[in-house]
């Protein structure tokens, strides 16, 4: 019910498949987002250290 101003304004409906994309996908941004920190913070630390002796910055 909350997100279905939001529908009919990106796919003009709030009723079909095409209306179940737009919260299906806000629903999943936060899961890969976990997934890409998770990612992130498991790099060795040594890596970033060899990394930045080749002239990497921080990010």
């Amino acid at each position: 019910m909350v997100l279905t101003p939001l529908t009919r304004l990106i796919v003009s409906t709030s009723i079909g498949s095409t209306a179940a994309l737009v919260p299906l996908t806000l629903a999943a941004i936060p899961f890969f987002g976990r997934i890409a920190e998770t990612s992130i913070l498991e790099v060795d630390k040594g890596l970033r250290q060899a990394a930045q002796a080749m002239g990497c910055n921080y990010w």
